[in-house]
Order: C-alpha cells, then structure tokens, then sequence
C-alpha cells in the first residue's frame, strides 16, 4: 500500500498533465480544480445531488456549503431586470446637492 503522502501526489500529478495539456499558465491547486469542476456543473443548472455523487459525495450538505459560487453569476444579466430609471426626472439631478452641509 502507498504511503498517505504518495496517495496525495498522485492526484496532484494528474491535474499536473491535465493543466499542462490545457495550455493553463497558472498554478492550479487540486481543490480549486474541484471547486471549478463544481461550479461549472451548477452553472449549467445539474442538480446539487447529481453534483455530490460526481464528486464522491454520498449528501448533498458538503457541496452545498464548500462547493458554491462566491460570486454571483451573470451580474449583467441581473442588472437588466432592474426597472428602467429616467435619470432628468429624478429630482437629485435637478439640482447640485450640497456637500458642505
């Protein structure tokens, strides 16, 4: 049996190859390849149990609070739901504001 350190490089070698052959010209850590494999199926709507059980998972729960989106997406997308606003009628505009109180 290989020793735990051996087990650990092992993975790390792979994604070593995988990132080369991608032409990525950064450091990526094993975690973060999981946290983007992750990401990107819960961009395209996969449901968070399909998600688990590809990564290993046998819950949902671990995904869910470790694996999820630190920023929104599509914030543009968010943006053009807001109700348009007619900048010359709201009254801010019509006159300077004061800053000195």
């Amino acid at each position: 049996m290989p020793s735990p350190q051996l087990l650990y490089l092992i993975p790390n070698k792979s994604l070593v190859k995988w990132v080369r052959r991608a032409k990525i010209d950064k450091y990526i850590t094993w975690h973060s390849a999981r946290l983007s494999f992750s990401i990107l199926l819960q961009d395209k709507n996969v449901d968070l149990a399909t998600v688990a059980a590809l990564m290993g998972h046998t819950t949902t729960r671990y995904v869910s609070e470790t694996y999820k989106r630190h920023r929104p997406k599509n914030q543009m997308e968010a943006i053009t739901k807001l109700p348009d606003i007619e900048l010359e009628k709201l009254s801010i505009l019509e006159k300077p504001m004061d800053l000195n109180g």
